[in-house]
């Protein structure tokens, strides 16, 4: 059976719905958010070796790996399976966090393609993890790929021996898919993960096929009694259009195809066509019936009649089974011829598929409009005024054959169904037939396609376009067609269309997704176990992906972090590498470094030097206590464009300019909590290394041997994402600081937290915020996520915060009900001080807003002993404020304004003072101080909070 994301629909109408359920009650299987999943380049380390490949941030585990791995003998299934089984035992505890080699069973190991392939299926307990896998892909002698889609920390369910409460999960079943007209409940237990966002659940479920009053096959997951965790159709519903028999669409001419296999009785019994509808008659003439069976297809009408052409045949001539005009009968014709066609070009580049060779069922003229879908045979809608009679449209036909051949092609264990990729190659299969890039032509009762693999302006991005099924899979359907067109041109007609048959097929195969496909074609055209040393067509098939936001590529790239200033300026360097960095269309046109003053709005430009592949450009010399942003924009010359670093809630790097001198330093290599950190939770807060593979997670110390960080791993039940609905606080020792009045917090970060409006990582410096993550304020549509996915240096001011010569800096980070990712991790982390900058010397230096020497107190109006000016909320009760009991606190006597109950009853929050009085002192105090007032500016002097 099929397994498919929630609502699968093929060649629908966006305002048709041909069974009317709630969605929102539905859950859907595992691979359904994958199909929305971007993959993001990595590296491993695996044996001290070095391995390319990519994360799945769902599962935050690596998704795909490869190298140059030699693997002799591996050409040899039983090698093959020896090394397998190996590689299983010495790496899967890290590459499936909480599993065991004991869990994987091999299920597959054979040729595909110039690739063997071994793929192992996961279980728990004796129960099968459903989706759950690991396979192998061995070319010339090497390991050439391994694909890791198992589930991490699996639950330790057991079977049990319980029966159903078939009566409630009917009632429960019923709601779902509207009047049931069958169900079979199957009696092997297995585990179902449910991924979404916020991360994987397992369930103990029971399958059951469900076939509803309308028709349609549905597959439910019953958890303990009977209790319906999941349900997801398995059938494709889809937009079908209507054609004339028998080519493409009606209008478009008729055409003749070979009646292949089909069945002719008469008196004396029944006979088969060859493949090219010949068939040996008992005399000169002969009369049968035909009938709309074969081997191969079985055609049967759900309303109106079935077809029975009368003919007769006579030596040496050919006769037509012509159309009758009635569009019951001739769409039976018509799907018996295009199923045959389909057929016979999927053998092409399948001739091993037993699919193929296989009665498929085709049901006609099914009582509704606008659909056609696969479940194991394939369906067709009648006509309406909105749409063609799908069983007409040789494309849809096609169409619907292929997601059967996608069903059947996928390696156990290897591959995985998923529904975008499912859309795409269907469409792409169905262009490859009609050598059309509009597919679907007739679908509305004209000529027009339904989708356009060839569109003259407008094209979508992965993962920018994302979204239903079928538009998300032309991300995939658009690259093939233009891979095929590149190809012809370098190869020729014949060798261009066995060669993207030949991708096909290895995507049908091995893929579970639409990038995975894009890399499964790229290790298809391989031809030394090699991908970093590209592939012949590398070029070609980059150009086509890439086009549309799938490219492999990496920077390499050490952030400055405190520099002197310098009259030469700044360098930056950085190394762009990716797969096909040769080829015309990965080049390099332009890496624009960007740099601006942090808080300025005002960005700068120049253009970085290339030297073999390294970039290089110069921030110029800055003044002292300033921190400069800076980023790479890189433009290729296929006219995308890539911006490092790709943290969208933060896409700059930064670095401080000027001398500082450390107060206080650690990297970690001893255990902070020993010499005086806190955590206010000690299984959130952990010190030590990552354990295993994670997305938003560092696999090494920055420096030296640890790194501290929110759930490392440690304890055998993480799963190294921070919790839900919770606030972890890390606080560092209390650090002297003296009269030192320029004072940084300078560490090196690897965070990656929920848009702030959902979830907030701050760092306070003597209870006052000092920094947190960027909130993209669009309430719950709120989605700019902080993703560091390097270390990444981090410079703080605490001036602002100082209090009685201390600072005690703490890490905070509060989450809500939903969507956990790494969290925190930091390392290589100081406190420290401009030596220039006394607090006291009566000069204004960098991180001061005021100095009047012996004359600063911490007294009503007057410059503060730590060189800040009076602000509501420091302790001290200034004029124009009627209270002031240093925090921002409500409801304890004085507010957060600095009014205090008996002034008002009114919660002003927490803002700057703007009262007359307040005015009133700012003038009095720059009087005092002697300070030069600029009277025309009095208007915008306010009081800073």
């Amino acid at each position: 059976m099929i397994r498919i994301g929630l609502t699968v629909l093929c060649l629908t109408l966006p305002a048709y719905s041909q069974i009317q359920v709630d969605a929102q009650s539905l859950k859907p299987l595992t691979g359904s958010v994958r199909a929305h999943t971007v993959y993001q380049p990595s590296q491993f380390f695996l044996d001290g070796q070095s391995w390319s490949g990519t994360i799945d941030p769902v599962l935050g585990t690596a998704a795909r790996m490869w190298t140059s791995r030699p693997a002799p003998g591996t050409q040899d299934s039983t090698t093959a399976k020896q090394y397998s089984e190996r590689f299983l035992a010495d790496h899967i505890s890290k590459l499936v966090v909480g599993s065991t080699a004991a869990d994987f069973r091999l299920v597959s190991n054979k040729i595909s393609g110039n690739v063997r392939v071994v793929g192992f299926k996961q279980y728990r307990n004796e129960m099968e993890v459903i989706g759950g896998q690991v396979s192998f892909r061995y070319q010339s002698g090497k390991l050439a790929m391994v694909a890791i889609e198992g589930y991490p920390r699996v639950d330790d369910f057991y079977p049990t021996s319980f029966q159903q409460n078939k009566t409630m999960a009917q009632t429960q079943l019923q709601n779902l898919v509207g009047p049931i007209k069958s169900t079979h409940f199957l009696p092997t237990q297995k585990i179902l993960p449910l991924v979404s966002e916020s991360g994987v659940t397992y369930h103990r479920v029971t399958e059951v096929n469900i076939r509803n009053e309308g028709g349609f096959p549905w597959k439910g997951y019953l958890g303990d009694f009977g209790v319906v965790v999941a349900i997801t159709p398995m059938f494709q519903t889809a937009a079908t259009v209507e054609i004339e028999v028998p080519e493409r669409f009606p209008g478009n001419g008729l055409a003749s195809y070979p009646a292949s296999y089909m069945t002719l009785q008469n008196d004396a019994g029944s006979q088969t066509c060859d493949i090219d509808g010949s068939i040996e008659l008992t005399g000169p003439s002969e009369e049968f019936t035909a009938v709309l069976s074969s081997s191969l297809v079985s055609v049967v009408t759900v309303s109106g009649n079935g077809f029975a052409g009368e003919i007769e045949l006579f030596d040496g001539q050919t006769r037509t089974l012509q159309t009758t005009g009635d569009e019951r009968l001739d769409s039976q014709l018509a799907v018996y011829a295009h199923t045959n066609v389909a057929k016979e070009y999927a053998r092409l580049m399948s001739p091993d598929l037993d699919f193929l060779d296989e009665q498929l069922l085709a049901k006609t003229n099914i009582e509704d409009e606008c659909n056609a879908f696969y479940d194991g045979g394939i369906n067709f809608f009648q006509s309406s005024d909105r749409c063609a009679n799908t069983g007409l449209l040789a494309d849809v036909v096609y169409h619907e054959i292929g997601h059967g051949l996608h069903h059947h092609s996928v390696i156990e264990g290897v591959g995985r169904f998923d529904s975008s990729f499912s859309e795409g190659v269907s469409d792409f299969f169905a262009a490859l037939i009609t050598e059309d890039s509009g597919m679907g032509r007739g679908f509305r009762n004209d000529s027009d396609p339904l989708r356009e693999l060839d569109p003259a302006s407008e094209d979508i991005t992965w993962p920018d376009d994302i979204g239903p099924v079928h538009s998300t899979g032309l991300v995939y359907a658009r690259s093939m067609w233009d891979l095929w067109q590149l190809l012809k041109a370098d190869l020729g007609e014949q060798a261009a269309e066995e060669k993207v048959q030949q991708f096909v097929k290895a995507g049908l195969e091995r893929s579970s997704d639409i990038p995975s496909a894009f890399l499964e074609t790229l290790l298809e055209d391989d031809d030394d176990g090699d991908l970093s040393n590209g592939t012949p067509n590398v070029c070609a098939i980059s150009s086509a992906f890439g086009q549309r936001g799938l490219r492999y590529s990496t920077v390499d790239h050490q952030p400055l972090t405190q520099v002197l200033p310098n009259a030469q300026g700044f360098p930056i360097e950085a190394t762009i590498a990716g797969i096909g960095t040769s080829c015309p269309h990965e080049t390099i046109l332009d890496v624009e470094l960007q740099w601006r003053r942090r808080g300025s709005s005002a960005i700068n430009f120049t253009t970085m030097s290339q030297t073999a592949g390294t970039f290089t450009g110069l921030v110029p010399d800055q003044r002292p206590g300033r921190v400069i942003e800076y980023r790479m924009r890189v433009l290729y010359s296929d006219g995308t464009r890539l911006v490092y670093p790709q943290n969208p809630a933060n896409p700059w790097f930064e670095f401080y300019v000027g001398e500082l001198m450390p107060l206080y330093c650690t990297d970690f290599t001893d255990d902070p909590f020993a010499a005086g950190w806190l955590a206010s939770d000690s299984g959130e807060w952990e010190w030590g290394q990552q354990q295993g593979t994670l997305l938003d997670d560092p696999s090494a110390p920055y420096e030296g041997n640890a790194f501290v960080g929110n759930d490392l791993k440690q304890q055998a039940d993480a799963d190294g994402k921070y919790d839900p609905n919770g606030n972890f606080v890390l606080t560092m020792p209390e650090v002297d600081v003296g009269t030192f009045s320029n004072v940084r917090l300078q560490y090196w970060r690897w965070l990656n937290v929920e848009d702030g409006h959902f979830d907030q990582a701050s760092i306070k410096a003597n209870d006052f915020i000092a920094w947190t993550n960027a909130s993209s304020n669009m309430g719950n549509n709120s989605a700019v996520h902080h993703r560091d996915q390097q270390w990444t240096f981090h410079d703080v001011s605490l001036s602002p915060y100082l209090r009685n010569g201390k600072v005690q800096v703490s890490y905070e980070l509060t989450t809500d009900q939903g969507l956990e990712l790494g969290g925190w991790n930091i390392d290589s982390l100081c406190v420290l001080a401009d030596p220039e900058a006394i607090c006291g010397d009566g000069e204004i230096s960098v991180g001061e807003q005021c100095d009047d020497g012996e004359e600063n107190a911490n007294e009503s109006d007057s410059c503060r002993e730590f060189c800040r000016r009076p602000v509501c909320g420091d302790g001290i009760i200034d004029t124009g404020e009627g209270c002031d009991d240093g925090n921002s606190v409500d409801g304890d006597g004085c507010s957060p304004a600095c009014v205090s109950d008996f002034q008002t009853d009114k919660d002003y929050g927490c803002r700057a003072s703007t009262s007359p009085w307040a005015m009133m002192w700012v003038l009095w105090f720059l009087v005092r101080t002697k300070r030069t007032l600029n009277y025309s500016k009095i208007s915008k002097i306010t009081l800073r909070k």
